[in-house]
């Protein structure tokens, strides 16, 4: 199966603000299929063509040479993110199978960010922003129109909060749509077992760009704290980059137990950082789901946040975390913690059920990909299958059958007559070894390659043995 990933913001050596928790995934899909990653970006300075830990990426800032890239990848699913109404025709008009991921701002009103938009200086983006806005939900509206149409469209929302309120602003139901979080990887935020002391170490990590993200509230909340007796046994950890960075923190600079990080950290450094700290502070204007949090969650933090958008479908007040209106009752529950730490140690380990129970990267990969390969199924020759030795599949070969174990029929005759085969070294075998031999020697060297081809080097050298 060829998956056709397009997302616009990816990540890349030296620009870590990108889509990470795309990227999260497509790593796991490379064990399911083979997958490219084209966007098209009119405000880069170029075409970026590279490879991020084994994913093939192309960013395009022209769009005939975007709609190029996916006609040559030739892929037999399109999974989109944060889609584009400046594109949406050309892939209706494409007639593939397409997974549409929505993650918030791409299928909702601007009417829900206007909270973004509440200085004299930021009001002059607000008008390009609703014109481009208004194009967007129309396009959207298209699209959910031809999903009802055509079986071969799928949606996956977030959050059952966001599916609604999509379909609110674009004034249609969205059929042919699941709820599948963003996954999280547990493996990667593995969860220590908090000592009570954590409950004094307080996190917060998060994006200064914006005033949806409520970092507001939660400066406010320690301000609060700093009048009461517990403050003084508290330590603060505040990481985070934008604008309203230092407009926010300068009112902490006096405190010795606040530590201002004005950065950002690398996804495999936030562990790290977890580990150091019990309590998680992020409340917010609006979310979807709320990634941080559910990395935070994974590794044991318990959260103080607010119960809005996505968030309480993934923690429970007074069970996992703490929903919490306006710093003071942010500052309230904080307090709770500190004074009740046997609380807090039972709250840190549901905190890490509730994640592994919901939105394991392991699972949602599987539910995933299972959706894409549903769209695969072609009526009246069954669902779509591939072979668990090899690559060849239903769509390479419609006769082909399968045995009890996922292997297909090829492999079975080719092992079942191995030991009366003499197998000379020909020259599509010799080609494919010095193909893995290359391929190897460029991954120890560190060096990116766009294209392996496993897939084809094999599905050759398979053919070629039945002559």
């Amino acid at each position: 199966m060829r998956i056709l990933v397009i997302s616009s913001d990816y990540p890349r050596p030296g620009f870590i603000y990108g889509d990470v928790f795309v990227h999260i995934r497509l790593k796991q899909y490379l064990a399911h299929a083979e997958v490219a990653v084209i966007g098209y970006n009119a405000g880069s300075s170029s075409d970026l063509d590279f490879v991020y830990e084994g994913i093939s990426v192309c960013i395009c800032r022209d769009l005939n040479t975007f709609y190029g890239k996916i006609e040559t990848f030739n892929p037999d699913v399109i999974a989109a993110h944060f889609i584009s109404y400046i594109y949406i025709d050309y892939l209706i008009a494409l007639q593939k199978p397409m997974v549409i991921f929505i993650h918030g701002y791409e299928a909702t009103s601007w009417k829900r960010r206007l909270m973004n938009y509440n200085s004299p200086g930021a009001i002059k983006y607000l008008f390009p922003y609703i014109k481009a806005n208004v194009k967007q939900l129309a396009k959207m509206k298209q699209l959910a129109r031809h999903a009802e149409a055509r079986s071969n469209i799928k949606f996956i929302f977030v959050s059952h909060w966001l599916r609604n309120a999509a379909e609110k602003d674009l004034n249609t139901k969205i059929p042919n749509a699941s709820i599948i979080p963003n996954g999280i990887d547990t493996t990667l935020f593995s969860y220590n077992r908090k000592e009570k002391d954590a409950r004094r170490k307080i996190l917060m990590l998060r994006s200064f760009k914006a005033r949806n993200y409520g970092n507001d509230l939660a400066i406010g909340a320690i301000l609060l704290l700093s009048k009461r007796p517990c403050f003084r046994d508290l330590e603060f950890s505040i990481y985070g980059e934008g604008y309203l960075f230092e407009k926010l923190t300068n009112k902490l600079r006096h405190f010795s137990n606040v530590k201002l990080h004005n950065y950002f950290i690398e996804n495999y450094e936030i562990p790290a950082i977890h580990k150091e700290h019990g309590i998680f502070l992020c409340p917010s204007r609006m979310d979807t789901q709320g990634v941080s949090m559910c990395e935070a969650m994974a590794s044991g933090l318990v959260p103080v946040t607010s119960p809005v958008g996505g968030i309480p479908e993934y923690l429970e007040n007074n069970i996992s975390g703490f929903h919490a209106c306006g710093p003071l009752e942010i500052a309230q529950k904080i307090e709770f913690l500190y004074n009740h730490p046997d609380q807090f140690l039972k709250m840190s380990e549901n905190a890490r059920h509730a994640i592994t129970t919901n939105c394991s990267l392991s699972d949602t990969v599987l539910r995933e990909i299972a959706l894409m390969k549903s769209l695969l199924d072609v009526p009246g020759q069954g669902e779509y299958q591939m072979c668990t030795n090899c690559i060849l599949d239903t769509r390479d070969d419609p006769t082909i059958t399968f045995d009890e174990k996922g292997v297909c029929i090829f492999c079975v005759n080719y092992y079942a007559n191995e030991e009366k085969n003499i197998r000379f070294p020909t020259d599509a075998r010799l080609y494919d070894r010095m193909r893995e031999h290359l391929v190897k020697e460029a991954q120890k060297r560190g060096i990116g390659l766009r294209q392996t081809y496993r897939r084809v080097g094999r599905k050759i050298l398979l053919k070629q043995s039945r002559y």
